[in-house]
């Protein structure tokens, strides 16, 4: 996952003028096989990175890691973060929050749509905010039996 994201989502969001610091992955994050559709979990990949690089101040940082045989992959921002009421309405479709709104900016159906792809894949996908600003989403998918 870390080599397609890196060679097939990573290059179309070269046009960005903020950073996107890809980590190289937990020893323990390389020896979790997940059985996944890279092109689908491309699509919600880029839906979240490109949401997270709209609200960034200036950087996104991408982390693979092991945690109870699950492969997380954490993508965090540096921006303002979120207002609680924004927070829980945020895998509605068409849902767009208002707050700290960039102009030009998504129709309000890329975070769902992440969302549906990530549980097609028996996944799960979550957005809180970070301490002391940004956010952070985190994907959870299980490892193959």
């Amino acid at each position: 996952v870390h080599t397609y994201l890196k060679s097939n989502v990573l290059p179309k969001l070269e046009k960005q003028t903020k950073i996107v610091h890809l980590e190289d992955p937990a020893e323990a994050a390389l020896n979790i096989n997940v059985q996944v559709d890279l092109e689908y979990l491309g699509v919600a990949l880029s839906n979240v990175i490109e949401n997270a690089l709209r609200y960034a101040d200036d950087t996104v940082s991408i982390t693979f890691m092991s945690e109870h045989s699950n492969l997380v992959i954490r993508i965090a921002d540096n921006g303002p973060g979120l207002a609680p009421h924004i927070s829980a309405r945020l895998f509605e479709p068409l849902f767009r929050g208002q707050t700290h709104r960039p102009e030009g900016a998504s129709h309000g159906l890329g975070l769902p749509i992440a969302k549906l792809i990530i549980e097609y894949m028996h996944g799960s996908i979550a957005i809180r905010e970070q301490s002391p600003s940004g956010t952070l989403v985190e994907i959870y998918l299980p490892a193959s039996r």
